[in-house]
């Protein structure tokens, strides 16, 4: 078939809309999953690492590499979360604006505590970060201080949504007004479940539990739940025999009902700790990966986190 010259200037011009929307890169799938939100009806970013898969000591793939070179925009929670990250982001992603997220400012950001489990004798003899005094913004902090799960708190996902609508702008200005639309429209959606969650977790609050790796400190302080016990440190770095020996007593001591393990991790751990009790066992998935990529699996993630959790405590 002919090609006529309108339609040949059309194809050219819907090639060039598309060229002109930023190419972008995320770290981990709830955060992907809020930009894919702001990008929805316009483009649609790139995930790094998968969600069922831990980002704290994971190895970048050679076609992961070469994403974040040719990116426009790097959207990363920090080399708190992803430390590996960090070089790649300044080398190869070194025409890119980076938005390193703990550094934004809006976000409420919590220390990792002075739980044992970061002191133990790990089977790996991984060094611990040094601790933070919370605070507001990022400019005084350490990356390695500062609990880098900042989505488990839906009001930072809100503040997420809006640098990353700014950021989208600034380089797509064309597109600026759907952003704006996008990230409004998913602000007040995150009103409406951060509403249902405060509803659901009433029944668990205060009461003692355990999980894998101390990851939960924004969603405990949202939704009032009591400081969970961490068996392994923030990283997930695994437990050696004498911490797993330490929570059995602990178990004991604190009359948990729950030991909590994880999609990333495993359950190895927890099925040692609760052996030969009656107390119960559940997985958590603070990272959507039993969920599909995309715009509705931050939603799903933490509708399901609360939902096992509640479960299991209530």
């Amino acid at each position: 078939m002919r090609t006529t010259p309108l339609i040949l200037a059309g194809l050219l011009c819907t090639t060039a809309v598309r060229a002109d929307v930023p190419n972008v890169v995320t770290d981990v799938a709830p955060i992907h999953s809020l930009v894919s939100q702001v990008m929805e009806g316009v483009g649609e970013p790139t995930l790094l690492v998968p969600g069922a898969r831990s980002p704290h000591g994971y190895s970048m793939k050679v076609s992961e590499a070469r994403r974040i070179s040719r990116a426009d925009l790097i959207v990363w929670v920090g080399e708190g979360l992803t430390p590996w990250l960090e070089r790649s982001v300044s080398t190869l992603g070194q025409k890119a604006t980076s938005i390193e997220l703990l550094d934004i400012k809006g976000l409420t950001l919590l220390p990792y505590g002075d739980d044992d489990a970061e002191h133990d004798d790990h089977d790996d003899h991984e060094e611990h970060d040094d601790h933070a005094e919370e605070g507001e913004g990022h400019d005084d902090h350490d990356h390695g201080a500062v609990d880098p799960h900042i989505w488990l708190d839906p009001q930072n996902a809100a503040v997420i949504l809006d640098a990353v609508a700014q950021a989208l702008s600034d380089q797509d200005p064309e597109n600026a007004a759907r952003y704006a639309e996008n990230a409004a429209k998913s602000i007040a959606e995150i009103e409406g479940l951060t509403a249902d969650l405060n509803a659901l977790m009433l029944p668990a609050a205060d009461k003692p539990y355990f999980v894998y790796h101390d990851a939960y400190r924004y969603f405990e302080g949202r939704f009032g739940l009591g400081r969970a016990i961490a068996v392994a440190g923030g990283h997930g770095q695994r437990p050696g025999a004498r911490r797993l020996s330490e929570v059995r007593a602990l178990l004991a001591e604190t009359g948990a009902r729950c030991v909590f393990s994880e999609v990333q991790f495993g359950d190895r751990a927890a099925t040692a700790i609760i052996q030969g009790t009656d107390v119960r066992a559940a997985m958590l998935d603070p990272l959507g990966g039993e969920s599909e990529p995309g715009p509705a699996l931050y939603d799903a993630t933490l509708r399901r986190l609360a939902r096992t959790l509640a479960e299991c405590l209530s």
